[in-house]
């Protein structure tokens, strides 16, 4: 069976790192499966793809596509920038439909949502396409107008958590989804020897005092993902000892919905806070074993929450927002330390617990490694992806419902 992913970005954000995980757990797998990748701009994905020996390509998206945004502004200024776009689509999906062709796919695997607009007015028959959804649609302006009209040309939806389904199924009640949580390298993202001093120098920082606690948010620069959370409770955190916090990551998308490296330094320099900025790095597990502490901040409700399960699987002590799809990835006080999402408050005091506790941290981190070889394992991935591909190619339309609830099982379609 040949899988075209389509990708909207060449670079590595979390649904990226997602489909990097399952090509590895195919590849070390029995599944016949022929993946293939193309990506609507280049990037570090490429060659991380190439790495691994897996087909792929890049057909750049053009600018004005890539710029349109669905998650912030104003409502008309949305939609008239949706309506100057429209022609660009539709040139775009055609040019799209003759690169697809040379692939020759079974199925093409939406990777985002502008790759399942895209695919859907793209791909030509047999070929079956799939959405593979990673956020949240129902809180968005255009998408789910958009989706709707296309939403015959899916053969179904796989969403990364029983609360991104739920959204789903409220905003396009006609695609069946499937839930298929994302899953960890947990052979590559495990307990290990955590380098400080390899971190602190990645930032340029003089060497650290003894005891130091390191502190970190990994994430996209999203506006949602919470940094100006992150560096107000920082910078109020009280501690005994030496603490350095980091912010680790990046923009990687072209829509305005994300904040630069400069308006972030400037609110740290506001609210009083030394905070280092690191780019994401290749050996992402070097970086959380570097940290003591591993902070989810988020403002809206996660999907998934990746960050916290890949931190989990490292051995690392996590805060995380009890929201969306995060809130199913712990146990509060077990595995990891939860807040209310948005709480300045009730993040200070979770960050102050951690700080001058090193007994609970390394309780926390123990707990929350062996609960991710349990939780994330990426073989129970691929075997889920794998099964519900079959089930699209034996279906002659959109994948058949089955018997369960919107909160059902891995690889269960929602009735």
């Amino acid at each position: 069976m040949r899988v075209v992913f389509l990708s909207p970005v060449g670079q590595i954000g979390g649904a990226e790192r997602v489909l990097l995980t399952l090509l590895d757990a195919w590849r070390t797998g029995s599944h016949a499966i022929e993946p293939l990748v193309l990506a609507l701009s280049d990037g570090p994905l490429l060659a991380e793809l190439r790495n691994r020996k897996v087909r792929c390509a890049v057909e750049p998206m053009p600018a004005r596509l890539a710029k349109l945004g669905d998650s912030g502004g104003g409502l008309l200024a949305t939609v008239a920038n949706g309506l100057l776009a429209y022609p660009a689509l539709m040139s775009f999906a055609a040019k799209l439909r003759q690169r697809l062709k040379e692939f020759a796919p079974d199925i093409i695997h939406a990777n985002g949502l502008k790759a399942h607009l895209l695919a859907s007015l793209a791909a030509s028959p047999p070929c079956k396409v799939a959405w593979h959804l990673h956020d949240f649609v129902g809180f968005r302006r255009l998408a789910p107008l958009l989706l709707s009209r296309v939403a015959g040309h899916a053969a179904g939806a796989i969403a990364v958590s029983d609360a991104v389904a739920v959204d789903f199924l409220r905003a396009v009640p006609r695609v069946p989804v499937s839930v298929i949580p994302n899953a960890v390298n947990t052979a590559r993202f495990c307990p290990g020897t955590g380098n400080g001093a390899w971190l602190d120098e990645l930032a340029g920082m003089a060497e650290a005092p003894s005891g130091t606690v390191r502190v970190g948010l990994v994430a996209t620069y999203a506006l949602w993902k919470g940094h100006d959370l992150f560096i107000r409770a920082a910078a109020r955190a009280r501690a005994s000892g030496p603490v350095r916090y980091f912010i680790i990551g990046g923009p990687i998308y072209a829509t305005g919905a994300q904040r630069t490296r400069e308006e972030l330094k400037a609110l740290a320099r506001r609210s009083g806070l030394e905070v280092a900025f690191i780019p994401m790095q290749a050996e992402m597990p070097a970086v959380y074993r570097a940290l003591d502490v591993v902070v989810h901040a988020s403002t809206s409700p996660e999907p998934f929450g990746l960050v916290i399960a890949e931190a989990m699987a490292c051995g690392r002590a996590v805060i995380a927002a009890r929201s969306g799809g995060a809130k199913d990835l712990f146990h509060d006080g077990e595995d990891a330390l939860g807040y209310p999402m948005g709480d300045e408050a009730a993040l200070v005091l979770a960050l102050e617990r951690l700080i001058e506790f090193r007994s609970l941290r390394e309780n926390l981190g123990t707990a929350a490694a062996l609960a991710a070889r349990q939780r994330f394992d990426p073989a129970r991935q691929a075997r889920d992806m794998a099964e519900w591909y079959a089930a699209v190619m034996e279906s002659s339309g959109t994948v058949p419902e089955r018997a369960g609830s919107r909160r059902s099982r891995p690889g269960c379609i929602p009735g």
